[in-house]
């Protein structure tokens, strides 16, 4: 589930970064879909792994992840809010969606590197 979760916040970004440039409405309406199905991917990969947690704590679990979904896109917004004044928007998505996706390739990165190999005696 959690490769699911990564793989669907990639083309959630990827779409998001993609559509922005985009200037025919074909295009832009299939990148926004792009992005849509990277993002359904992402939340029902995630809301599926909570669902294996214990009973008495998923409601917990569920309440948690939104007040910090919520937070985090609030912050986001906030945070990105000054550079609209600065940048196309454009840049601007091509700068938060691609940090997301520069810190997706590093956690992959450093959860797939290569490991020593052991001989067994």
């Amino acid at each position: 589930m959690e490769r699911l979760f990564t793989f669907g916040v990639g083309l959630m970004s990827t779409g998001f970064i993609l559509l922005f440039f985009q200037e025919q409405m074909s295009l832009i309406l299939a990148c926004a879909v792009f992005a849509g199905i990277g993002d359904g991917i992402s939340q029902v990969s995630l809301s599926s792994r909570i669902q294996y947690e214990p009973e008495a704590v998923r409601l917990s679990i569920f309440s948690l992840l939104t007040f910090f979904q919520m937070t985090g896109f609030a912050l986001g917004m906030i945070i990105a809010a000054p550079f609209f004044n600065w940048w196309l928007p454009s840049y601007v998505v091509l700068l938060f969606h691609g940090l997301a996706l520069v810190l997706l390739f590093i956690s992959w990165f450093m959860n797939h590197s290569i490991k020593p190999v052991t001989l067994n005696e």
